[in-house]
């Protein structure tokens, strides 16, 4: 079976690139990401091929998040300069939005089609959204009606439509998009903690940590409110986050400035380093598809309070190594904060049971490999 994965940067596709060259299957990737930032486990099944998205280089070279049409443009220039390099094969596996004229000319020659969307439905994610900048009072800057258009066509021609996580699922299922097209396939985390994580919860100090760049999408606003309303001494709130991003929006800026409690990490070299400091990981999503940082957090021996919108939320247990509560909710997530910093040995025991519940998670049958894996198999042709 020969593959091709068509990537505009590496996303999972590394994941899927393993798996298949695990099953001795010829792959060709197409993709904007260099050979040094790939990891191959058996590189003689794999060929690259480099494809620029321009949105991308300029966002490298720069420092300087690409403006949406010029994402848009890129994707299509880049779909159209991998349709031309691509060779014939029997698999196509496209994520989402990088793909239409490649996947039109693969069904052309009879390819079957996986179409990857780790996001949930475009009509789902830019109602919510929009609904969310309208709430904090700025103009929202979403996909244009032609690329939202043209990533429903490739759901449309593809044989199946893989996503992360029930949240994403359902999100297809409530459009009318036909449920036994769709493949749900739980994300793996590669992340592996470099020390064992020992935590003095008997410390005065208390420290809350969340992280993303996405501060409209990862609903920095709800937890500010809360932080605004506890009265913690020696608490400390930290934004792994690029400052740039918090300032586009005045309404989460205000929150911030001049508030000593509140620290802003632009970089560390490694998240672990940023997990070591928090006793708490927050991560109050408006919609997140999945959400890795959920596991990497519990990996560290982290509690977490994320949303009802957090795909990884169905991997949790609520009240046992963590919180699920409601979007834009800050009341909830101001008395989970709260109780937890009042109650120690509850924080403590939710902390054992964050590393339980990583490691029942790597280990579990079901998980991303053997999906790809059997969807795979499921369609190897002769």
């Amino acid at each position: 079976m020969r593959v091709n994965i068509l990537t505009g940067t590496r996303f999972q596709a590394g994941l899927v690139i393993n798996i298949l060259s695990n099953m001795k299957t010829s792959v060709n990737i197409y993709s904007s990401s260099p050979a040094s930032k790939w990891n191959f486990a058996n590189p003689k099944y794999v060929s690259l091929h480099f494809v620029p998205l321009f949105s991308a280089i300029f966002s490298y070279l720069t420092k300087i998040n690409s403006p949406m049409w010029f994402k848009e443009i890129s994707s299509v220039l880049f779909d159209f300069f991998a349709s031309f390099m691509m060779e014939k094969c029997d698999v196509l596996h496209a994520w989402s939005s990088f793909g239409l004229h490649s996947i039109k000319k693969a069904k052309k020659q009879n390819t079957i089609v996986f179409v990857e969307k780790s996001c949930p439905h475009p009509y789902h994610q830019e109602a919510l959204l929009k609904e969310e900048a309208h709430k904090l009072g700025i103009k929202y800057r979403g996909h244009s009606k032609w690329f939202l258009n043209r990533t429903l066509k490739e759901f449309e021609i593809a044989d199946k439509v893989i996503v992360c996580s029930l949240y994403t699922l359902n999100s297809f299922l409530e459009n009318g998009f036909p449920k036994e097209k769709l493949y749900n396939v739980a994300l793996d985390s590669s992340f592996e903690p470099k020390e064992k994580h020992r935590r003095n919860f008997n410390n005065k100090e208390f420290f809350v940590g969340i992280a993303g760049s996405n501060t409209l999408r990862k609903g920095f606003i709800y937890l500010l409110k809360a932080w605004k309303e506890l009265d913690m001494p020696n608490a400390k709130l930290l934004l792994r986050t690029p400052m740039q991003e918090l300032k586009k929006i005045p309404k989460i800026w205000d929150l911030i400035d001049g508030d000593a409690s509140i620290e802003i990490i632009e970089h560390v070299n490694d998240m672990e380093e940023f997990y070591q400091k928090c006793d708490l990981f927050v991560l109050p999503s408006i919609d997140e598809g999945f959400g890795m940082v959920v596991f990497e957090a519990l990996a560290c021996s982290l509690p977490v309070i994320i949303t009802t919108n957090v795909g990884a939320g169905e991997f949790i247990t609520n009240g046992k190594e963590g919180y699920i509560v409601d979007i834009r909710n800050a009341q909830q997530i101001k008395d989970k904060i709260e109780y937890l910093n009042k109650n120690r040995q509850i924080l403590k025991t939710m902390s054992s049971e964050a590393k339980k519940t990583f490691k029942i998670y790597q280990m579990r049958k079901d998980n991303y490999s053997r999906r790809v894996e059997n969807l795979y198999n499921q369609h190897e042709t002769n």
